[in-house]
């Protein structure tokens, strides 16, 4: 069984949406990855949710200048 724990690192412009990815995160399967039962790892996952715009195109096109933002 893997036990995870998520922290939020960096968030903007707020932490709202930290709990609907939490809650998402939660359903991935995680698999151990260092070959030692049970051992602890930690992986740091960058998330972006886009939203807003006046029409889908506009949000897609928010969505990809996001995804080409550096992580702080």
């Amino acid at each position: 069984m893997v036990l995870c724990h998520f922290d939020l690192l960096a968030s903007v412009p707020a932490a709202a949406a930290f709990k609907a990815a939490k809650k998402e995160l939660k359903k991935w399967k995680w698999h151990n990855t260092t070959g030692k039962p049970d051992a602890a790892e930690q992986k740091i996952l960058r998330l972006d949710y886009c939203m807003g715009g006046s029409t889908e195109a506009e949000a897609a096109a928010r969505c990809e200048l996001q995804a080409k933002a550096e992580c702080s």
